[in-house]
């Protein structure tokens, strides 16, 4: 964190909320869970940190642009992006998955 009063509970979130996960989810194939659904999964951090613990993960999400940047991350293991900050844009930043994670989840934009 670069300031010590920061959000340090906020820090490693989705690989937190999988670890816990996949701790209580039954064992049922090579000491691996089968499958796990991400719901509201954004640019799919959580998605990824799944997918070290379970055979077969699937993000949802309804923004088509979160869905597309999650895809990019799975094929490119980055992504730039920009954020706005006070009505200005910053310049591009770049995204990535761990890359530890396994490239397998699939993706599915909510109708």
């Amino acid at each position: 964190m670069p300031f010590d009063f920061g959000p340090r509970d906020a820090a490693c979130f989705p690989a937190r909320c999988a670890a816990l996960a996949a701790k209580h989810a039954p064992v049922q194939r090579e000491g691996r869970v089968t499958r796990a659904l991400d719901v509201g999964c954004a640019v799919g951090g959580a998605t990824f940190e799944l997918a070290k613990a379970f055979t077969s993960v699937t993000g949802l999400d309804f923004s088509h642009a979160f869905v597309n940047t999650a895809k990019r991350l799975q094929a490119r293991l980055a992504a730039q992006h920009h954020r706005l900050f006070i009505s200005h844009a910053t310049p591009p930043r770049a995204a990535s998955r761990p890359a530890s994670a396994s490239p397998a989840p699939r993706w599915r934009r909510a109708p």
